[in-house]
């Protein structure tokens, strides 16, 4: 017997409310992620509470996030958290203090762009705030939707901070510690990216590069040049002209080339909420975002050429909570590691690209040590970084559901009627289709190779790319061939380089080149771990705090 119509409306009623309410719970908040001498480190905002929740900052290898009592970062009466901010964070081991530190920062409820000093109690894994300050107060303008990106250069040349200004062009404000002081710097690129998500990385003395989402297809990436100025460029299509910088360049004047045949797509691009960039000990660097497919996808530019990473079992990089999700990436230069964290079934999870060269089962954050000295005393100096593959699985907590708004307005009355009409109407299908038989679910969206064929691949349009075997480059010192699109499923199987994965050439028969200039670019010559407070451990004084 099939539905009433009245029946079939109540049903639809119950089913929106339902997909509504399951829609606002399952709202990922920003990720902040960095590396210390101690391995990785993170910060959530809790959408309910607003409250800025971190991993144990005593940590060793593996970060350790509390859920039932989490660890909240502590601010000052009017630097408030707004609703939703991106969040971004740099730390460091202090080898005086024996102890690691903190800065990270956030948007306020009142806009600005706000920093927080801490300092790890190693004996609590608590961090205790040092000192708070608004540091965009002579930026021209902030978006009230701004992303953060940071980086520390070194102990003489401080922070940078990237951020987007009311046309959503990109910024930088710098940190000099021999003033103490924080300062606008300027526009690092013109262009109006697509959405809030953006991520910097820096690699020693050879390249600071910013990354955004440029359009609905593409990627621009901002890289520091020796002459101070900034190169843009973007990929999979190059943009016009030979050498763009911001200083030469504005909105109205910068254009993609539209005549230039291009190698690739970006699968599912979509416009991510996340984006990240990590730094290899080649140099190599590699863009991460998480596709309207729910999958995470990236690209990498191995010697100025820009191409597809090929993805691997969902075993290792599991399916986000939410299409285009947010993310957050950080990497370990010298030992190429690599951490992606994500939400997957509301909880937060660690995708791992360990020293060895290999991906790690994806598994849930740990709530708590399941081992007895996990970190070690703070006595002990630490000259190379963390073997987070040393440490056995720890315990989890409930699902290590860390820090998501659940932001449902109906009472628990109100849910149990939906999930009671529910439980009734699939008792009457299940009843109506007894005599059927059922069909096979469909499977995870990564497919096993025993039992089917590799999934397809499609352009940024939707349309399959197919596989010309006549661009393939046999025995290329740099591709190793070119592989057809598709997943890649067995791990052990492809062939590493970069980052552990072989990136995927695909379309065209010119490759399009990056930087058209001189390739090396430095900055700093200072490559030693960065300190804010040096020796003294002494906070500076805060400026607009209170």
């Amino acid at each position: 017997m099939g539905f009433t119509s009245s029946s079939r409306s109540l049903f639809l009623q119950i089913l929106t409310v339902f997909v509504a309410t399951t829609q606002r719970s399952a709202a990922s908040p920003a990720i902040a992620t960095w590396w210390t001498e101690r391995g990785p480190q993170l910060a959530v905002q809790n959408l309910t509470t607003l409250a800025i929740q971190y991993s144990a900052c005593n940590s060793n290898g593996t970060p350790i996030y509390p859920v039932d009592q989490p660890f909240v970062l502590p601010t000052l009466t009017g630097y408030d958290p707004r609703n939703g901010t991106a969040l971004t964070g740099v730390g460091w081991w202090d080898g005086n203090l024996k102890t690691t530190a903190a800065s990270i920062w956030y948007q306020s409820d009142h806009g600005e762009i706000i920093q927080g000093l801490y300092q790890c109690d190693w004996s609590t894994g608590r961090f205790s705030s040092q000192s708070m300050r608004r540091i965009s107060d002579d930026s021209p303008s902030v978006s009230n939707n701004t992303g953060l990106a940071s980086i520390v250069l070194s102990s003489t040349a401080g922070y940078r901070v990237y951020f987007h200004d009311q046309d959503h062009a990109v910024n930088e404000i710098g940190y000099n510690p021999g003033t103490n002081k924080w300062g606008y710097r300027e526009m690092i690129s013109p262009e109006r990216p697509v959405s809030n998500a953006i991520h910097a990385a820096f690699s020693g003395k050879t390249n600071i590069s910013v990354v955004v989402p440029r359009d609905s297809e593409n990627i621009e990436v901002s890289r520091y040049n020796s002459d101070t100025t900034w190169h843009l460029s973007s990929f999979p299509r190059p943009l016009a002209g030979n050498n763009i910088t911001n200083t030469n360049s504005n909105a109205d004047t910068i254009s993609l080339n539209t005549t230039s045949a291009i190698n690739f797509t970006l699968p599912f691009y979509g416009t991510p909420k996340g984006i990240g960039i990590t730094i290899d000990s080649a140099f190599t660097r590699t863009v991460w975002y998480i596709g309207t497919d729910r999958n995470l996808y990236a690209a990498a530019n191995i010697r100025f050429v820009w191409g597809l990473i090929s993805n691997v079992s969902t075993l290792f990089w599991p399916q986000a909570d939410e299409p285009n999700a947010p993310l957050g990436v950080t990497s370990d230069f010298a030992s190429s590691q690599i951490r992606i964290y994500y939400f997957v079934n509301r909880t937060l999870t660690e995708i791992k690209f360990d020293k060895d060269g290999t991906w790690k089962q994806a598994h849930p954050v740990p709530a708590f040590n399941a081992t007895a000295d996990l970190a070690p005393p703070p006595g002990n100096s630490s000259s190379s970084g963390p073997s987070a593959s040393s440490n056995p699985d720890p315990g989890l907590s409930s699902g290590a559901k860390a820090g998501i708004g659940v932001g449902v307005t109906l009472g628990v009355l109100a849910v149990a009627g939906v999930l009671g009409a529910l439980f009734f109407f699939r008792r009457r299908a299940a009843r109506a289709s007894q005599h059927h038989p059922d069909a096979p679910e469909m499977e995870n969206t990564a497919l096993s190779p025993d039992t089917h064929p590799a999934a397809a691949a499609y352009d940024a349009h939707g349309n399959p790319i197919v596989y010309d075997p006549r661009y393939a480059t046999p025995g290329s010192e740099v591709y190793g061939g070119s592989p057809p699109p598709g997943y890649v499923w067995e791990q052990k199987g492809a062939q590493q380089q970069g980052q552990g994965q072989v990136p995927q050439q695909l379309e065209g028969s010119e490759v399009p080149q990056e930087l058209e200039g001189p390739r090396v670019m430095y900055e700093l010559p200072d490559q030693g771990y960065s300190h804010e407070l040096v020796g003294s451990g002494v906070a500076p004084k805060t400026e607009g705090g209170k």
